[in-house]
């Protein structure tokens, strides 16, 4: 797997991580949304 790859990859978990997180604010579900944004603080 080429580097090129990795990134990529690591870019849409990134953006599926936000989706996510974006999805549980809304649904009130912020403890959840939380976790989920040191999650992709660490993916960044």
């Amino acid at each position: 797997m080429t580097t090129v790859n990795i990134l990529g990859r690591l870019r849409t978990a990134t953006e599926q991580v936000r989706t996510v997180q974006t999805n549980l604010s809304k649904n009130d579900m912020l403890e959840y949304a939380e976790i989920l944004d040191n999650v992709g603080k660490e993916l960044d």
